[in-house]
């Protein structure tokens, strides 16, 4: 079953906005982690790997959504002036 375009649009929207919440969550308790007295340096390290990863990922994410975004928008205003023609 194909989805309209805005519709697909829509969905891919609120995926993205989903996984960035995961991934907040993910690096939230990362952070929280990395804040207690930890002894053990490879922890630390991994924790840190997972914080940078995890903002690393939401930034990609928000970029796919800025994009798509941009177009939809773009796409809009083609179709508005072909209207007024």
């Amino acid at each position: 079953m194909a989805l309209k375009p805005g519709k697909k649009d829509e969905l891919i929207l609120k995926t993205v906005h989903d996984l960035c919440n995961i991934l907040m969550v993910i690096s939230g308790n990362a952070q929280l982690c990395l804040m207690e007295d930890l002894q053990d340096e490879n922890i630390k390290k991994q924790l840190e790997i997972i914080v940078g990863q995890s903002d690393k990922a939401k930034k990609m994410l928000e970029g796919i959504a800025l994009n798509l975004k941009h177009t939809a928008s773009q796409e809009n205003q083609k179709s508005n002036q072909l209207k007024q023609q």
